[in-house]
């Protein structure tokens, strides 16, 4: 039975960037979403609420109170975002992109990263020193539609939402660890 819950959740995520791509980006005051510009890259992280993800993945369709409780109450035991990364000049998919001339990769290597080992890179960091790996993992492939990187990246949350660090660490691209600091008020619509 977890288990399908567990696919019905998935689905529900994978509808959930289906409709996040028709959405405006743009960074605004206000909005949750948080940007960091780190040479030639810019990554984008907006925080999802259950909420967000019931109104994305239900809109107007007919959910009696009880489904819809059971179903908010799932999403409740997440954090999800929403993780963009562009390359300033490139205008192709990151899986053609590697930036260390001096290492050999191919497509089939790079690929691979991006579908499947990437999930390894995502931590969420307590104050309290906890630390989650990433285990909901979306890799969304319609460059051409929307010209971004998009993931969708999923824990399970944290007993303390005070303070949060989303920690990633892309081993082929030349920039290191990069983290972004979160507050229970980035997931607040």
């Amino acid at each position: 039975m977890k288990l399908i819950k567990y696919i019905q959740l998935l689905f529900s995520l994978f509808l959930t960037v289906t409709v996040l791509n028709s959405c405006d980006t743009k960074n605004k005051q206000g909005t949750g979403i948080i940007t960091k510009e780190i040479k030639q890259y810019k990554f984008l992280l907006q925080p999802l609420t259950a909420n967000d993800l019931f109104n994305i993945n239900y809109g107007n369709k007919d959910v009696d109170e009880k489904e819809k409780k059971i179903i908010l109450a799932e999403y409740e035991t997440f954090c999800c975002f929403r993780f963009d990364i562009k390359v300033e000049g490139f205008d192709k998919e990151i899986t053609e992109y590697y930036d260390k001339a001096d290492e050999k990769v191919d497509y089939d290597q790079l690929l691979n990263y991006y579908l499947f080992g990437m999930q390894q890179d995502f931590k969420l960091l307590g104050m309290d020193g906890s630390e989650a790996s990433c285990n909901i993992y979306f890799y969304e492939r319609n460059f051409m539609l929307t010209k971004s990187n998009r993931f969708i990246v999923g824990f399970k949350k944290p007993s303390k939402m005070e303070t949060l660090t989303f920690s990633y660490d892309n081993r082929f691209l030349s920039i290191g660890k990069i983290n972004f600091q979160i507050n229970k008020n980035d997931f607040k619509g």
